[in-house]
């Protein structure tokens, strides 16, 4: 772990070369007279003022400046810059000096995004050079700093190498020369044009801190500060001998700026911790005096922080959650103070929580009590168990320790805090060894609970669905309708909605076996198109077509399929334009979009290398196939979100599925920031159907009519939460529920049906809705394979049954160990 800037040691290295220049790389390392300058007083200038201003004023600065500046009024400041510090209320200069340059470099490491780095670095610079090439010197450096960490940081950043062509985008500096050139002629220059490039060469050539170091002092020149800006560029290990060398050389004040920062680097405040990927626990996050409150709050938020989950009790601790801005998620989960929590089921409800924040690479956790010691240090070895980490309670609360040994509080202080709270982590030690295989069948329950549910409630509603619930009424009784109307041979038809959402599947895993057996693939929604053309076929020819033009599904040889089941107009015109080549042009946002799109979470949510943004926004482009309207995919997007969330978590409280719907609003304005009207309404009608689902003054149908009718995909979506949510954990009421009243029926109870079926599963649908449901070998036979995933590769030696059936049919396209009801072809 780093313990000092580069850029100080940088300073310092070069502090007894600036006055007496070497040419060669060959030169003694910090030799006696070595000392910090100007450069490394007011990179800590810059430090301090990103820990203490999260607002990023320029008032602020500049107190902090003069504040450092004058405490140390011997560093060697230039003349402009000496008059500077000895005013008061300081106007900038118009300089173009490298004095810009060197002390940038905590903006670049500081700065979440390129843009971000190059707007902080103008404000470093305009305080005092306000000069075009000024400011240009210190957003070159920043630029360089931010690009080198984006090489080095996260699992991605492997595929951004820095170049320089990246910096001279904004630059226009010629970087057309190497140091061995320009080393015998190059003299003093203290302009930024004179110095940054030089500076930014000398750590392109370095293959290691030591080469950048000896790089930048080599040319001769100002040597500090090249050296100072061309090692705070570096992000390579600088030796212990040299740190601890540097680190000598400080005084108390600036050492204790230079910890804190690099400590504000890695986590969200100074009393935290990190103990996963994104995953940080501290104390409270404000405070009781207002204004330190805010800048507190507002630093943890600018380090990137998207969830919270609070620990303390109800009205413990004046409330943060209306300072949080919209997007960031907080949760609660109350512990009394220097206590245990009271159940190991809320614990693992909890843990699922957590491990969902973690999966997600775009998320950061702060999880928090009053101290951040006991009820957090408690939680965050659950955790540790949890996800089997750790072998025992013994260590898990070894590991935990040893996190929070970087809090500052760790000096005084013990985690976990009591007696009860070491013993409740021993019980769920014992509560997680326990846990077996029974997750992975539930799993597989709850995908088939999915399919079926939702074939069930669009069977159930297609009977009424353009009927009013007075209608209805006259027909089925006062309850409307709770059984299926069966056809002339016993059968509950589906309509359009499952037929489609049957396509979908097929299509995605058509796509995923080809990228397994080819090992290309394109983007999923590519194949769902051609599995849509599939579809179109099935609603505009006859049977006797298919064997003439052979399809890209082996659904298309599914005789039931060739039925036209009141398809929705917008996808039949979108299709047609597709078929012919056309551009697909609408303005629809009906809920043809999202009612087929739940295959997408069944099918992907366990793909840890997808984030979770990721597959909302497939769920969102595969009804934008045919749905243009934002609120024609958002939907889409969501219902994908929810049930993914359902299966990653395990969601089995209505608490948790609410919850689960928040969230997935929450992450729908990052996937579509430039929909926010879009989403805002479909958070307003989210909000309305769950506050709906608690008010037991109206009935089901009121309820749902003050929703809307489901004929729009937020309407849809929207009724579908609020029955799931009325009638949580009972699929029979939820479904029948959401198809009695006077709009577009099966869409909602097919929606509803996706819902509640992921949430109680398979096994838990009564048995009389199993029964005579149309196309339920194929159902059956889709959904075991979403939940299988590819099972076949182009490297297989050997194959089985299984596998051979795979390849028949997302390979050959054939309906391989399929049988369905036989019907009159003749008919189709």
């Amino acid at each position: 772990m780093q313990r000092i800037l580069g850029a100080i040691v940088g300073d310092i290295a070069g502090s007894t070369y600036e006055w007496r220049n070497t040419k060669s790389k060959d030169f003694t390392m910090f030799p006696p007279g070595s000392r910090f300058t100007d450069d490394t007083v007011m990179t800590l200038a810059v430090a301090k003022w990103l820990m203490d201003d999260p607002e990023h004023h320029h008032h602020t600065l500049v107190s902090i400046m003069q504040e450092l500046g004058n405490r140390f009024p011997n560093a060697g400041y230039g003349r402009s810059f000496r008059h500077w510090l000895a005013i008061e209320h300081p106007s900038p200069y118009n300089s173009w000096g490298n004095g810009a340059g060197m002390r940038v470099s905590p903006v670049g490491l500081y700065a979440k995004t390129l843009e971000e780095a190059l707007r902080l670095a103008k404000i470093t610079a305009e305080v005092t050079h306000n000069h075009p090439e000024g400011i240009k010197g210190a957003q070159a450096i920043a630029a360089a700093v931010w690009l080198e960490r984006q090489k080095w940081d996260g699992p991605s950043c492997k595929k951004k190498p820095c170049t320089l062509d990246e910096i001279k985008k904004f630059t226009e500096y010629n970087f057309n020369f190497s140091l061995d050139e320009i080393r015998p002629s190059y003299t003093f220059d203290v302009s930024c044009q004179g110095s940054v490039p030089q500076a930014i060469m000398a750590w392109r050539e370095g293959e290691t801190f030591e080469d950048v170091l000896r790089n930048a002092i080599s040319i001769g020149g100002d040597s500090d500060t090249i050296a100072a800006m061309a090692c705070g560029i570096s992000n390579q290990p600088i030796p212990e001998a040299w740190t601890e060398c540097c680190r000598a050389l400080l005084p108390k004040d600036l050492l204790q700026i230079n910890d804190d920062f690099l400590r504000f680097l890695r986590t969200p405040w100074k009393h935290s911790y990190k103990f996963g990927d994104g995953l940080f626990g501290g104390e409270y996050p404000i405070d009781k005096e207002l204004a330190r409150s805010k800048r507190k709050l507002k630093q943890i938020l600018n380090f990137g922080i998207t969830d919270f989950i609070d620990l303390t009790e109800e009205d413990e601790l004046h409330p943060y959650q209306p300072y949080l801005p919209e997007g960031v998620n907080y949760y609660r989960y109350p512990i009394k103070d220097c206590s245990a929590p009271n159940s190991l089921q809320e614990v693992i409800r909890l843990c699922r929580k957590i491990a969902e924040i973690e999966r997600n690479p775009n998320r950061k956790l702060y999880m928090h009590c009053w101290g951040g010691i006991g009820r957090t240090g408690t939680i965050v070895a659950c955790y540790k168990l949890f996800k089997k980490g750790v072998g025992d309670a013994t260590m898990a609360i070894q590991k935990l320790r040893e996190d929070f040994f970087d809090c500052p509080k760790a000096k005084y202080r013990r985690t976990p805090e009591t007696k009860a709270q070491e013993e409740f982590i021993i019980q769920f030690a014992t509560l997680c060894s326990s846990m077996t295989e029974s997750l992975v069948i539930a799993k597989q329950d709850r995908i088939k609970g999915s399919m079926f549910g939702r074939a069930i409630g669009d069977a159930l509603g297609y009977a009424v669905e353009f009927d009013s619930w007075k209608g209805v009424q006259r027909k089925y009784g006062e309850q409307g309708i709770t059984n299926y109307q069966l056809n002339d041979k016993g059968i509950a038809e589906i309509s359009d909605d499952t037929q489609m959402t049957l396509f979908t599947a097929n299509g995605l895993m058509m796509g995923d076996t080809r990228g397994c057996m080819r090992g290309i693939i394109g983007y999923p929604s590519c194949y769902v198109v051609d599995a849509y053309r599939d579809w179109f076929r099935t609603q505009t020819e006859p049977f006797s077509r298919m064997k003439h033009e052979a399809g890209c599904t082996w659904l298309l040889q599914i005789p039931e399929l060739w039925s036209r089941r009141a398809p929705g107009t917008t996808c039949l015109n979108a299709l047609q334009q597709i078929m012919s080549g056309a551009t697909v042009r609408n303005n629809s946002k009906g809920c043809g979009g999202v009612m087929r799109v739940a295959p997408v979470a069944l099918y992907y949510y366990r793909s840890e290398h997808i984030p979770f943004e990721e597959l909302i926004k497939l769920g969102g482009a595969c009804a934008e196939i045919t749905h243009h309207h934002p609120l024609g995919y958002i939907p889409a997007a969501m219902l994908v979100g929810i049930i993914a969330r359902i299966l990653r978590n395990d969601i089995t409280t209505k608490q948790d599925y609410e919850d689960a719907c928040k969230e997935t609003l929450n992450d729908l304005y990052r996937v579509y920031p430039e929909h926010k009207e879009s989403v805002a309404v479909m958070q307003r009608l989210t909000k309305r159907a769950i506050e709906a689902a608690h008010d037991s003054s109206l009935d089901d149908e009121a309820n749902i009519r003050s929703i809307g009718e489901g004929w729009v995909g937020e309407e849809a979506l929207a009724i579908a939460i609020y029955c799931v949510s009325r009638h949580f954990g009972n699929l029979e009421k939820a479904i029948i529920a959401s198809v009695n009243h006077s709009g577009d029926s099966d869409s909602t109870g097919a929606i509803c049906g996706n819902i509640i079926g992921t949430i109680v599963g398979y096994k838990a649908i009564p048995k009389r809705f199993l029964e005579n449901i149309e196309l339920s070998e194929v159902i059956m036979a889709i959904s075991e394979d979403l939940n299988k995933g590819c099972i076949i590769s182009e490297f297989m030696n050997e194959v089985n049954d299984e596998q051979r059936q795979w390849y028949a049919r997302y390979c050959d396209m054939e309906p391989a160990g399929v049988i369905t009801h036989k019907q009159n072809h003749d008919e189709l």
